[in-house]
């Protein structure tokens, strides 16, 4: 996605790096080498892009330095596993088929589907993580021209494919004949054009996408937010002091008259149940009487257990809304079978949470249907899709609230909010991001960065932003039919047809 500390996407880094790998695994004289080529090159990306997991495991969690290293490597090499099974399973094709046979095409298919299943089964086991997936870095490339009809995994694909694509080709171009002048000439301009317009794709931004921040237009019927950013240290957040979090944050609530007030996850630590009824009354009044609608970070309890929530109080009703998030955190918010252990050396308070509903309705504010997602719900663009299965119930704006505190001020924030905005490339929504310390945002449904406050300072964030209401992208139509369904199709149909034309090749199998 870019450089390990803070930093924007880079496009034409994650390619070049993708060059090296595919050059790598292609070069390779067995399967074996090509598996540890790519195991090697994918544990190494994943410790660059997450390695800020140490700090929540050791300075907050206060597990043992050791333990915590351990823990972010052997994460790493196991999620490496992936790929380095597909880099083997490519090689193998390639060199058993024969570059003769093997065209640049369909060999740069082959390695973009390969690459595209790995960060799959990534995305999807065991929960899935797919924090920091390739297609990220492209959030201000023409690649995400792409988002809205293939999705973030669709993208890293595409890169993935050119980018073998260009290695081959050179390999083809030292493999030629030098004495057929004409046709190594030609040859020689079509990898130097294609070369070049790779290049461009990566390096130069779209059109005003580049730029952070563009100054506000009065659009008609906008919706006028404030975003509440408490920056409240994580190691207050669970102690006595968390008090005057709470009050900080109750004090917004009731000050502020726009017509969404959000506060971000977690933003009062205590379940709704514990609040005094003083708390819910002042919120009604002012509610009813100013005709803000609010959205409050805050834990519930109820028969079925605790739920990480966000409720909404409006000015027509009480208790107008309520979302339980549906994706959890493992070890954070519920303990994986066989893993007490692990959690055990932990000095922090773990959540044992209920999972939400699948899909849930989304919250009316005026003309507008907001749908919240809770901290790293955003990374899943497919679940996020489902909502938008019923056009008539569709989300018109999305809200992220989010507390990545617990991992300092490192890249996590640049990341995370890059991941929100592929979220609007790929759905067509504008995003707003309300979060304890980074990155409260409001991006527009084309990615733009409409505006954002500076990450670990204490404020509030208003804007005006204007949702969207219309059809659902390609992308959200087939996503919120079949999930990542057709992307698996795909890259398991091709990887057997080429394990078949290979059996056939070696007359096993006579069809």
């Amino acid at each position: 996605m870019g450089l390990p500390f803070h930093a924007g996407p880079c496009a034409f880094l994650q390619v070049t790096s993708m060059v090296f790998l595919a050059l790598g695994v292609s070069s390779q004289k067995t399967s074996k080498k090509a598996i540890q080529w790519g195991w090697i090159y994918q544990a190494s990306a994943f410790v660059g892009t997450f390695w800020w997991i140490f700090i929540s495991l050791h300075v907050y969690g206060e597990m043992p330095e050791w333990l915590a290293l351990s823990a972010v490597l052997l994460l790493s090499a196991l999620l490496a596993l992936y790929w380095a099974a597909m880099a083997g399973c490519f090689h193998h094709l390639l060199t058993q088929g024969g570059m003769s046979r093997f065209k640049i095409c369909r060999a740069s298919l082959l390695f973009a589907l390969c690459w595209m299943l790995s960060e799959l089964a990534r995305g999807v086991w065991f929960t899935g993580f797919p924090w920091g997936s390739s297609g990220y870095a492209h959030t201000l490339s023409y690649f995400s021209l792409l988002a809205p009809l293939i999705g973030v995994y669709g993208i890293g694909a595409v890169s993935a494919g050119l980018s073998m694509a260009l290695v081959l080709g050179w390999i083809s171009l030292r493999a030629s004949s030098v004495n057929a002048q004409a046709r190594h000439g030609l040859r020689v301009a079509v990898w130097t054009a294609f070369s070049l317009l790779l290049l461009g794709l990566t390096v130069v931004p779209l059109r005003d996408r580049e730029n952070l921040e563009r100054g506000q237009a009065a659009q008609q019927g906008a919706l006028k937010v404030a975003l509440l950013q408490g920056n409240v240290p994580q190691e207050n957040k669970f102690s006595t002091a968390r008090k005057e979090a709470s009050e900080w944050y109750t004090r917004g609530l009731l000050q502020e008259q726009a017509d969404l007030v959000i506060t971000p996850e977690t933003a009062f630590a205590q379940v709704a149940q514990s609040m005094p009824e003083t708390f819910w009354s002042a919120l009604i009044e002012h509610s009813q009487k100013t005709h803000t609608s609010m959205l409050l970070g805050m834990p519930i309890v109820d028969e079925s257990g605790y739920t990480n929530s966000a409720l909404g109080i409006g000015p027509e009703r009480r208790m107008l809304y309520r979302y339980d998030k549906a994706h959890l955190v493992p070890f954070g918010e519920f303990l994986p079978p066989f893993f007490k252990w692990f959690t055990d050396q932990m000095k922090m308070p773990l959540g044992f949470f209920r999972f939400g509903a699948e899909v849930q309705d989304s919250m009316p504010v005026g003309k507008e249907r907001i749908a919240p997602n809770i901290c790293y719900e955003d990374l899943f663009g497919e679940e996020l899709a489902k909502r938008f299965l019923v056009p008539q119930q569709a989300p018109t704006m999305m809200v992220n609230m989010s507390n990545i505190a617990w991992f300092g001020d490192t890249v996590i924030v640049d990341q995370h909010l890059e991941i929100s905005r592929m979220r609007t490339l790929e759905l067509q929504r504008p995003m707003i991001r309300s979060t304890n310390s980074g990155a409260t945002a409001v991006i527009d449904e084309r990615g733009r960065l409409l505006s954002q406050m500076p990450s670990f300072e204490r404020g509030i964030l208003r804007f005006e932003v204007k949702g969207v209401d219309q059809g659902p992208t390609f992308f959200a139509w087939w996503a919120s039919r079949f999930g990542l369904w057709p992307l698996w199709l795909l890259g398991v149909m091709v990887l057997l047809a080429e394990g078949l034309q290979l059996v056939r090749s070696r007359g096993f199998l006579k069809i």
